[in-house]
């Protein structure tokens, strides 16, 4: 990635972890979901009072092009924004919450960004992109066989251990086989 990109908050140490570590993925959506973003209003600039802007006031959003398709930018940090830009300062669940429907971006122009598609800003509202994407259960008594897998998946097990390092509620965790029985 681009050496030039200097992390100015959290928000954006956690992007840039994110990016390069699939395991520090889980917590940059935590950190997101709780920090503030920047996004560029179009047309009329809203009514604000007192730092808040007007309860039932319309803001229009200005919008890019991302992947061919129209998308809503939004910014981790001042240093991210086109120069010179007037913007807004919102919290991004309620960002999100707002948006829902559109396609988002992140940092467009930016070394590090990202693209947000409405599923995915819909499963992180709903808490769905925390959860396990795949469950089992059996419908009757069962007999399994666990073991150390005969080709150990290091570059699993060593994302993983990045992982539950940064997750306190995680004191141990173990890497076994389980074989499906079709």
């Amino acid at each position: 990635m681009n050496s030039t990109f200097t992390p100015g908050n959290l928000l954006e140490i956690a992007l840039q972890k994110a990016v390069e570590d699939p395991a520090a993925r889980p917590l940059f959506f935590r950190e997101l979901l709780e920090s503030k973003v920047l996004i560029i209003p179009a047309g009329e600039a809203p009514a604000i009072v007192k730092d808040t802007i007007v309860e039932g006031t319309k803001i229009t959003l200005a919008q890019v092009a991302f992947e061919g398709k129209p998308a809503l930018p939004f910014f981790t940090s001042e240093q991210r924004l086109p120069g010179n830009t007037k913007c807004l300062l919102l919290g991004a669940r309620a960002f999100f919450e707002m948006t829902r429907g559109a396609t988002l971006v992140m940092n467009p122009g930016s070394a590090y960004g990202k693209g947000f598609s409405p599923e995915e800003v819909a499963k992180l509202l709903d808490g769905s992109l925390f959860q396990p994407q795949e469950r089992y259960v059996t419908k009757r008594a069962t007999q399994v066989l666990l073991g150390p897998p005969s080709d150990y998946p290091k570059e699993l097990a060593s994302a993983l251990a990045r992982l539950y390092r940064m997750l306190p509620q995680v004191n141990r965790a173990w890497l076994a086989f389980y074989p499906p029985r079709f």
